[in-house]
């Protein structure tokens, strides 16, 4: 349905939402990113249903801070490691009036070639932050790393639909999606499912310059986040 909006609901929880995370008081500032349904909506990908819930994305190193600074809407006292599905995360919940809202971290995909970890502070350069009416400015996990996400958990609809979507502005997408697509051994999927792309040269490799790369490779096979988190009270293992 192409008139799927945000409730009330959900709108009101994410301006309070980024008014948390504007005032938050760190020595550095957290970097988080709106991703799932509510992303995708705001990102013109068609949806049947509007969301229910809201899901913001980090770094593990960014766990610990940005719990702290919406410590006030927790509904669980402490990360819960999630390793189904076949995905492994470290998730807080909260709670807004009603909306649930969940943090993950260190989202990571396990599959045939290995294990696939999204950075989130390695999008950020790539990253929208529309000023929507309600909230303020939301960053936006780009759509390119979404339909990557998708199609890697067989979940082979909504990357069609986010498609759609990257389809009205493909060159806009086009850069990081050549590097995620490549990394995550992806090429030739990618070229079948946008012929369009035959059209554009594609772009050289990145460099250690590329902004894509300033923390290191994005070779997702062989690199994999931190097995910890920090903490408002330093340095946490996530093992047992």
């Amino acid at each position: 349905m192409a008139g799927v909006q945000l409730s009330y609901s959900v709108t009101n929880a994410l301006g309070l939402l980024v008014q948390s995370l504007d005032r938050c008081n760190s020595e550095e500032v957290p970097a988080w990113l709106l991703g799932g349904s509510c992303g995708q909506l705001l990102q013109g990908v068609v949806l049947d249903k509007g969301p229910r819930d809201i899901d913001l994305y980090s770094d593990l190193a960014d766990a610990g801070r940005l719990r702290a600074c919406m410590a006030r809407f927790a509904a669980d006292e402490e990360p819960l490691a999630d390793d189904s599905g076949g995905c492994f995360s470290l998730r807080s919940r909260f709670s807004i009036g009603g909306a649930k809202v969940e943090l993950v971290s260190g989202f990571t995909i396990g599959w045939a070639q290995g294990s696939y970890p999204v950075y989130i502070r390695r999008l950020l350069p790539y990253a929208n932050a529309p000023h929507v009416p309600g909230i303020g400015g939301v960053p936006l996990l780009p759509l390119a790393q979404e339909w990557v996400c998708c199609r890697l958990r067989g979940r082979q609809e909504r990357a069609l639909r986010i498609a759609e979507a990257m389809r009205r502005d493909i060159p806009a997408h086009l850069p990081l999606l050549w590097v995620l697509a490549a990394d995550s051994g992806m090429d030739e999927i990618l070229r079948l499912e946008f012929p369009e792309l035959a059209e554009f040269p594609e772009p050289p490799r990145y460099t250690q310059d590329s902004p894509v790369n300033q923390e290191g490779s994005m070779t997702y096979g062989s690199e994999t986040q931190s097995d910890s988190y920090v903490s408002p009270g330093g340095t946490q293992s996530l093992r047992g």
